[in-house]
């Protein structure tokens, strides 16, 4: 009788998982696979979609540069920038406080 190796999530088990080289290896039948059927987004649809998350829950732009691994925060602005608050959509809230401190 083979031993028994408990399964993990999405049908990857023990075996496959080589802790001390960093490595897994996908066995994947295709008759499974045509049972699952394509996953209906890609990794990197999956990418950004994380990514624009980030920047609406309001993290830093340079701490998702490092998280996405952009090499330059050019490339993450270029990508996600129309994300980020625009600064200029602030004007009348400095209208608003310099009208205060001077009634102050």
């Amino acid at each position: 009788m083979a031993p028994h190796h408990p399964v993990l999530p999405r049908g990857l088990r023990w075996e496959d998982v080589d802790l001390s080289r960093s490595i897994i290896q996908v066995r994947q039948r295709a008759d499974r696979f045509n049972k699952i059927g394509k996953p209906k987004f890609s990794f990197h649809a999956l990418r950004h979609a994380a990514a624009s998350l980030f920047i609406k829950q309001g993290w830093p732009a340079k701490k998702v540069q490092t998280i996405l691994g952009h090499s330059s925060i050019t490339m993450t602005f270029d990508v996600y920038g129309h994300l980020f608050d625009n600064a200029e959509d602030y004007v009348d809230l400095f209208v608003k406080l310099e009208a205060d401190l001077e009634a102050a």
